[in-house]
């Protein structure tokens, strides 16, 4: 897209001293999750694409016949899919003709592969075609504890623990409903992005 090496930015409708372009991003840089969700959209309609195919199904939610892909949050990617062969095949085309296409690396030390209602034999074959480890239950994503188990209690103890240690050193008693709720509402919206 850059067909010069030298690049000058208007600022205010005056150019800038001219610069030469370095390839690449360093890790951290505020631009880097833009180009990412640029690249993703790619990604987006190249899974939409194999999905009417039906060369990668996803998973199909009960009552619901539009299948479930992925979900996607800024630099990162769930994707969702059958225990099947054909489906890790799919799975692999699609992130193997996405990185050649992007140039973006998958970087292993961050993928895992979480199995619902699979045998251990499946999951480890699965698993070595894919070349993902295998993730465990309990974990968190974004924040959010995810559990192969019902929600039961327990699950929520350490969140409605951060919760009430939060809310010990509030003074409620000059603060109406509406603002008791107000900051309450920021205050649980807040927990999921933090760890």
């Amino acid at each position: 897209m850059i067909s010069t090496l030298v690049l000058s930015i208007l600022l205010n409708g005056s150019p800038t001293k001219a610069f030469n372009a370095i390839q690449g991003l360093r890790q951290g840089d505020p631009l880097s999750p833009f180009l990412f969700i640029l690249a993703a959209e790619g990604l987006r309609w190249y899974i939409k694409e194999k999905a009417q195919r039906e060369q990668y199904t996803g998973l199909r939610l009960w009552g619901n016949d539009l299948p479930l892909t992925y979900q996607q949050f800024i630099d990162d990617i769930m994707m969702y899919g059958q225990a099947s062969l054909k489906e890790a095949r799919g799975l692999m085309e699609v992130l193997t003709d996405f990185t050649s296409a992007s140039g973006m690396e998958i970087n292993k030390e961050k993928f895992d592969i979480f199995f619902f209602n699979t045998t251990k034999p499946s999951q480890a074959f699965l698993a070595g075609i894919m070349g993902f480890r295998i993730g465990n239950f309990p974990t968190k994503y974004l924040g959010i504890q995810l559990n192969d188990q019902q929600n039961r209690v327990a699950n929520w103890k350490p969140l409605l623990a951060k919760i009430q240690g939060k809310m010990q050193n509030w003074t409620f008693r000059s603060l109406n409903m509406l603002s008791r709720v107000i900051l309450l509402r920021s205050m649980l919206q807040s927990i999921p992005i933090s760890n």
